[in-house]
């Protein structure tokens, strides 16, 4: 099992700040969408590599969004990886700017 959490970081105020209207904002429900298409359509032997992939498709979510955002960081954890005597997981984290 691998968890996944994905940090945005915006160089300027989202419009969605102000408005508080959804239309405004980055859809969530379509990352995650695209993010569970990545998953199931590949097979991936490593998290470094998962990782990439993975901000590949949340960049190509946003760019929409690209002007405002400085960052994208993903972070990927094996909860069990299948190594002897290693207890607590393995973590790959990916940080790069939006890939326009």
């Amino acid at each position: 099992m691998v968890s996944i959490d994905a940090d945005i970081i915006f160089s300027k105020i989202p419009s969605a700040v102000v408005t508080d209207n959804i239309e405004d904002a980055a859809c969530y429900l379509i990352i995650s969408r695209s993010i569970q298409e990545l998953l199931t359509s590949r097979r991936f032997n490593l998290i470094e590599h998962m990782s990439v992939e993975v901000h590949k498709v949340i960049s190509q979510s946003l760019l929409d969004k690209a002007d405002i955002i400085s960052m994208i960081k993903v972070s990927l954890r094996k909860v069990s990886p299948p190594v002897p005597g290693l207890h607590g997981g393995v973590s790959a984290i990916y940080s790069s700017p939006i890939n326009v």
